[in-house]
C-alpha cells in the first residue's frame, strides 16, 4: 500500500504543478492581449492620456482654423497651423491632430485637457 500512495501522491502534485502552469499561462496570455491595446476602448482616459502634443508652429499664420465641430460648437486653433500640429504617442508614432479627431483616436476634450489652446465658438 505504502508504494500505491506515493504514485497518488506524485499524480496530484503533477495534477497541481499543471494547473499552476496553466494559470500562469492564463495570466501572461491575458498581460500580453491588454498591452496590445485590443481590449480598451476608445474613449478611455488611459488611451487619451498616452500622447504629448507636439506643436512646430513658429511663425504660424494669424487666423482661426477649424479643426472639429459637434452638434453644439465649433473648434477653432488660434492660427493657420494644423499641419504643424502632432501628437506623439507612447510607441512613438505620430499623428497630426486634425488626423486624429477624424479617426477618433482622441477626443477635443482630451486635446483641451493636454494643454492645446482651442477657441470654441457656439453654432
Amino acid at each position: 500500500m505504502e508504494g500505491g500512495k506515493k504514485v497518488r501522491g506524485r499524480l496530484y502534485l503533477k495534477i497541481v504543478f499543471v494547473i499552476f502552469l496553466s494559470a500562469i499561462l492564463f495570466c501572461l496570455i491575458f498581460i500580453i492581449y491588454d498591452k496590445a491595446g485590443t481590449r480598451t476602448h476608445i474613449y478611455d482616459e488611459i488611451v487619451l492620456s498616452d500622447y504629448v502634443i507636439k506643436n512646430e508652429n513658429v511663425n504660424c499664420p494669424k487666423g482661426e482654423e477649424l479643426i472639429f465641430e459637434d452638434d453644439k460648437y465649433n473648434y477653432y486653433l488660434n492660427c493657420l497651423g494644423s499641419y504643424k500640429i502632432y501628437l506623439i504617442w507612447d510607441d512613438g508614432s505620430k499623428d497630426l491632430v486634425k488626423n486624429a479627431l477624424k479617426n477618433k483616436k482622441v477626443t477635443i476634450d482630451s486635446l483641451i485637457n493636454h494643454g492645446l489652446e482651442i477657441i470654441k465658438h457656439e453654432k
